[in-house]
């Protein structure tokens, strides 16, 4: 049997497994050192990372320190004094300080704006023109606490600054004086490139906006070196040429959200060490597989299969970081220095990653990193913001992030958390509520970025704790929208939410009503009391208000004693008018004074109704105020609705009043006078001297209309006393005519005789006049002596009575005085009131009361004159009940001067009292 030819199996297995072992070696030899090359793309990758986040680190370490020191200068008492002086040498001498005793970074920007004058004085060190990067308009508008990056990327070249505005208090009041203004210019900061230099452990670095080199350091300032790297650094933040490595890194945004960037350079061989080591193993690997192949094939691969393995093992181990064991060497040399350079490469991440931790530990700001809500780093300054033990970080790590933040604010963070995972926009700056490990409440600024933790995606966050900046602003928002004393809402804040309140009732198309609250007779409280009780009063008075209205309705006290009230969407005016009766219940309740005395106030309402009355703000304030006053001229404690009427009310009071002023600074007033007649004799027992006015433009004005507003205005002194001086000047006259006068009367305010030097001044008068004073009567009304609490009656009397002038008590019966006072006050003389008299032939009442009075004053031994008698038959009756001197039109009407010195001297009812009759 012949035996066919081939080849042993053992040959061909023999040979396959060569072929196969040679080309599994090569394989293998090129797949290690591919892998070594992705791993030093890594290296590179995450060394490019490390020198963005320690740029951005070194940036806000080098603004936290230029802030410290602006901030350390705001609250300089010698600055704060200057500027309260306005003192700019001092203010500028005290800034150019700035910063002498840092070692850090000095800021060379500095511009002080004056709460009286925006740009007050520029005490800048920078050698570019600071004013074309930040002009007036920019500086006024420029929020306080916020770092801003701006640039003149209208002129060449460019300049870009870093500035920051701060606000400077006056520590006595609380207000804002000034703002300091204060930065640095990027172009020349060698300090910060220094910094970066350091930090990154690199000779080239550049600062670089819009593609354009604003400064550098080292061989990367020159143009065309900058240009090279530019171009490798266009479209990736970093790029590896030869043996030099080009970074890219991210420092801060302008204003128009454009990048600021840190172009480094530096050495970096790591690639060049991979391809020299494998290059020149290559061969002799080959040698050494080819020849260990044919001799023991089936145990070098019992032998590599595991190595290779383990290999692999220990990179996968170290790249998940879930095994830090070092490498264990095998029986194979080539494995065993893979692996030690694996060990290297994943020795430097680490190494750098513990000191991109260190120096995050050692920041002054709060720092958090999380993954999938849970807590997974906290530094230092954060466990001492949030009061945790800084030794025991593990009571903060592992928690959820929620925990950190206020109750009421977790939803919002987890609301931007699932945005942000999502991939849609969510805030990354903004102001939130933290609370701290015992439970308090604690204002955050937070800054949020995505970055990824232990290669997997986490949120990294940086923490300010702003909490006096916030009570600050608190203090200031305080002071300006609300009134001190009561706490209510000020004029400012009123006009504010009267706006709204009319917006809103536009919208709905409902009503919206405004009230004007003013106390009755408030001013007695303070001239009696003191401010300072009347503050008190005050103060109860603006709770008793607030407490009436509802949580919609703004209550406001605008100043002094006035309040006002917004009721937004009010259904009907019967709401009005019910919530308008339970504020004057409120006001009128008793309020309990130190001595134990019960005291009681009311109020006056005008209310205006939108849109009926008025539908701008300032028009139903003014609505509002008449409506007020038709309340207090109707009586006081009740309220009044607008009405157009009350408008034209207005009008013509201010233009009285305006009128009335001119009359008397012209003297234009005239005195007529009205004689009081000895009806049983027929003989002239005197006059009474009464203020008549004509003006030109108006015409012939009433007393009824033009002595209120002389009372209101305070004129009425000045009145009063052109009044008395014609008066004493036409008594003089008559008697140097040989007129037989009698003596004459004068009426007299409670406005006038609150003045100081009152009694004097009627006793100068008497003298100029050379008149006697006892024919002098002054006529007072019983509101003089008897309501106004300002006015002691007893000494007001007796004083005017030492100068030996007659007293009259005028519209006597109108009031509600005690008769006892007739007894205790110095009164000559009692004038009936005309309203006892009008109705004397047919009243039996009136005619009752008139006998009851004369015979009252005639047992006083005081003298009686009634007024206002019209007819003969009420003369008559008068004379019957015992009334000797009577005035009235019947006897006589007021008459100019010239008129009265005819009536005297043809003496009318000397003869017969019916011829005048007839």
């Amino acid at each position: 049997m012949k035996t066919a030819r081939g080849v042993k199996y053992s040959r061909i297995v023999l040979g396959l497994f060569f072929v196969g072992l040679m080309v599994t070696a090569i394989a293998l030899f090129g797949i290690t050192y591919l892998g070594s090359l992705a791993l030093a793309e890594l290296e590179i990758e995450r060394q490019a990372q490390r020198d963005e986040a320690l740029a951005g680190l070194v940036f806000e370490t080098h603004l936290e320190q230029l802030e410290n020191q602006l901030r350390t200068a705001s609250v300089d008492q010698d600055l704060i004094d200057a500027i309260k002086d306005y003192d700019g040498r001092e203010a500028t001498r005290l800034l150019e300080r700035l910063g002498q005793n840092s070692t850090g970074p000095q800021p060379d920007i500095l511009i002080l704006d004056h709460e009286h004058q925006l740009g007050w004085l520029n005490a800048s060190l920078a050698l570019v023109d600071v004013a074309a990067v930040l002009p007036g308009r920019l500086l006024r508008t420029m929020p306080p606490d916020v770092w801003r990056i701006y640039d003149t990327a209208h002129t060449e070249p460019v300049t870009l600054i870093a500035v920051i505005a701060i606000p400077i208090i006056d520590p006595d009041n609380g207000r804002v004086i000034a703002k300091l203004v204060g930065g640095s210019v990027l172009n020349d900061s060698f300090t910060l490139l220094d910094s970066l230099a350091g930090i990154l452990g690199v000779d080239n670095v550049a600062i670089v906006h819009e593609k354009e080199n604003l400064a550098s350091i080292g061989d990367i300032s020159d143009e065309e070196k900058f240009a090279t790297a530019q171009g490798f650094l266009s479209e990736k933040n970093h790029h590896l040429e030869g043996a030099r490595l080009f970074t890219k890194s991210v420092l801060y945004s302008d204003e128009s959200d454009h990048p600021i960037y840190v172009y480094a350079e530096e050495p970096s061989d790591i690639i060049n060490n991979i391809q020299s080591t494998y290059e020149e193993y290559f061969v002799p690997f080959l040698l050494y597989v080819a020849l260990a192949s044919l001799a023991a094939a089936l145990i070098l691969n019992l032998f590599t299969a595991p190595a290779l393995s383990a290999l692999v093992r220990y990179a996968t181990a170290r790249r998940n970081r879930g095994n830090i064991e070092e490498y264990q060497a095998g029986r194979i040399a080539e494995y065993n220095q893979l692996g030690s350079l694996f060990q290297e490469a994943f020795e430097s991440v680490h190494n750098t990653n513990a000191q991109f931790r260190e120096l995050i530990d050692g920041s002054l700001q709060g720092v958090i990193v999380h993954k999938n809500g849970t807590i997974v780093y906290a530094n230092r300054a954060l466990l001492e913001m949030l009061r945790y033990p800084v030794d025991h970080p593990e009571e903060l790590v592992g928690e959820t992030i929620w925990s950190i933040y206020a109750p009421f604010e977790r939803e919002r963070v987890r609301n931007y958390h699932k945005l942000r995972s999502e991939g849609e926009v969510a805030p990354t700056v903004y102001e939130i509520q933290g609370v701290t490990k015992a439970g308090d409440y604690v204002w955050l600024e937070q800054h949020v970025r995505v970055t990824d933790w232990d290669d997997t995606p986490a949120i990294y966050v940086t923490l300010l704790d702003i909490s006096e900046r916030k009570e600050q602003e608190k203090l200031i928002e305080l002071q300006s929208n609300y009134d001190l004393l009561t706490n209510l809402p000020n004029r400012n804040l009123f006009l504010d939410r009267l706006k709204q309140a009319i917006a809103q009732a536009k919208r709905s198309g409902s009503m919206a009503a405004l009230m004007m609250v003013d106390m009755d007779r408030f001013k007695a409280i303070n001239d009696t009391f003191g401010h300072g009780f009347g503050d008190e009063i005050l103060k109860v008075l603006g709770a008793r208000i607030e407490a009436v209205a509802e949580w919609n309705q703004t209550v406001s006290r605008l100043g002094g004693d006035e309040f006002a009230i917004i009721l937004p969407d009010c259904e009907d005016e019967w709401e009005i008018e019910h919530k308008a009766q339970a504020v004057l219940d409120a006001v009128s309740k008793k309020i309990d004074i130190e001595d134990g005395k019960d005291f009681f106030l009311t109020a006056s309402i005008g209310i205006t109704v939108y849109p009926y009355d008025g539908k701008g703000p300032d028009g139903l304030m003014r609505q509002a105020d008449a409506a007020m006053y038709q309340s207090k001229a109707d009586g006081g404690n009740r309220f009044r609705f607008f009405s157009r009427q009350m408008n034209e009310r207005t009008a013509r009071t201010l233009q009285i009043e305006s009128a009335l002023r001119k009359a008397l600074e012209l003297g234009e007033l005239e005195v007529h006078y009205q004689p009081i007649i000895d009806y049983a004799s027929g003989t002239i027992s005197g006059c009474e001297a009464l203020a008549r006015w004509h003006d030109r433009e108006l015409g012939t004005i009433s007393p009824a209309e033009f002595i209120p507003i002389a009372e209101d205005s305070g004129l009425i002194v000045s009145l009063g006393k052109q009044v008395l001086q014609k008066a004493c000047e036409f008594h003089a006259s008559c008697i140097s005519r040989g007129l037989d006068i009698g003596s004459i009367g004068v009426n007299i305010s409670p406005r006038q005789c609150r003045e100081d030097g009152f009694v004097g001044s009627i006793k100068s008068i008497l003298e100029d006049c050379g008149m006697d004073p006892v024919n002098l009567r002054l006529e007072m009304t019983e509101s003089v002596m008897f309501d106004d609490s300002r006015i002691n009656p007893v000494a007001l009397l007796n004083a005017i009575k030492s100068l030996g002038v007659k007293i009259s008590l005028d519209d006597f019966g109108t009031g509600y005085s005690s008769l006892s006072y007739l007894k205790r006050l110095p009164i000559d003389i009692l004038k009936i009131d005309r309203s006892f008299i009008m109705d004397l032939e047919s009243d039996p009442d009136d005619h009752a009361l008139v006998e009851a009075i004369i015979s009252m004053a005639g047992k006083l031994d005081i003298e009686v004159v009634c007024e206002g008698a019209e007819t003969r038959e009420q003369c008559e009756i008068l004379a019957e009940l015992g009334c000797r001197l009577i005035q009235g039109f019947y006897l006589g009407k007021p008459m100019p001067a010239q008129d009265f010195y005819e009536f005297l001297a043809h003496k009318p009812f000397a003869d017969s009292l019916a011829k005048k009759a007839g």
